[in-house]
């Protein structure tokens, strides 16, 4: 069976052996994005999968392994691009100021790379800032710089 996702079978519906192809897998994050939940358990635990797929979607790094939602490149780079996924991240991450903060300034340029039907939530998401803050640590909960970037009083 070919890989190639003109085969009309979406990763969602794709049998084992091909959930656990690496290259199928970037193909269909590549064409869908929000797809990363159906991939092998092995490629959520893969580096470049991953971070190709918070890429494409942020909120994707909800379904990676434990050990890559601690890996500071893969959750600067999602929350870079939607602070909410910040709610994804490992509890030691959210107590980064760094990360956080990068959360709070999420870059509207990255929207260019959202899928369009996922583009309405993600704006609706981006406007609520103090949410955002909400997910990280209680001691970065009161820092007033975070505070301030959050709008809140």
């Amino acid at each position: 069976m070919s890989t190639n996702h003109s085969d009309n079978i979406s990763l969602s519906e794709a049998p084992e052996i091909l959930r656990d192809n690496k290259e199928f897998v970037l193909s269909e994050l590549n064409r869908c994005g929000n797809v990363l939940e159906y991939a092998s358990t092995r490629l959520r635990a893969d580096h470049e999968v991953v971070l190709a797929a918070v890429k494409k979607w942020p909120a994707n790094l909800r379904f990676a392994a434990l050990e890559l939602r601690n890996d500071r490149e893969i959750v600067l780079e999602a929350v870079s691009r939607v602070g909410f996924a910040l709610q994804f991240a490992s509890t030691l991450l959210r107590a980064d100021q760094g990360i956080v903060k990068a959360a709070l300034q999420t870059d509207p340029r990255f929207l260019i790379d959202t899928p369009r039907n996922l583009l309405p939530g993600v704006v609706k998401l981006l406007e609520n800032k103090s949410e955002i803050l909400g997910y990280a640590s209680e001691e970065l909960q009161a820092n007033h710089e975070l505070i301030g970037l959050a709008g809140k009083d």
